[in-house]
């Protein structure tokens, strides 16, 4: 399992380390935990995919009271969905982190301005291209009401 896939589904819980009960001794590893992963050879078979699909349904459940950690999390898991060519499904969790980065922070904060303009980059290699501009827009609008005029975001701009 890639190294990213491995620290977000043990962050979300999909996985723990270690003996479980029942296990037997000295078969410390990687196992599944919850309802839907109670047969753990069924696990052992679980791709990428289906684990960055868990995570990101449990996102909001797992992470309600942090918003900081939900926007970096879903930024996470799109740049995996990125890396394994599911560029539709990156893009949806982009446009997430923006709007909750706007709902949190306010159109006018820096955080918000790097996750509009993550969410363009993504964004450009899909169908949903259209709306780069005015996500590049309103980043550029919220580094300058931030003060930002010469930050290294507003380089990529």
């Amino acid at each position: 399992m890639a190294k990213g896939v491995w620290s977000i589904t043990l962050a979300l819980g999909l996985v723990s380390c270690g003996p479980q009960a029942g296990d037997e001794v000295g078969g410390a590893g990687p196992t599944q935990t919850g309802a839907d992963q109670a047969d753990p050879l069924a696990a052992q078979k679980t791709s990428a995919r289906e684990l960055l699909d868990v995570g990101a349904r449990r996102i909001d459940e797992s992470l309600r009271d942090e918003p900081e950690t939900r926007i970096e999390v879903l930024g996470h898991l799109a740049e995996l969905y990125f890396q394994i060519g599911l560029r539709t499904e990156a893009a949806r969790l982009h446009l997430q982190a923006v709007k909750l980065a706007s709902d949190t922070f306010g159109r006018h904060d820096m955080r918000f301005a790097r996750e509009a303009i993550t969410c363009a980059r993504a964004l450009e290699e899909t169908e949903r291209r259209a709306e780069v501009p005015a996500l590049l827009e309103a980043a550029d609008a919220a580094l300058l009401a931030a003060g930002e005029a010469n930050c290294e975001l507003r380089g990529i701009l």
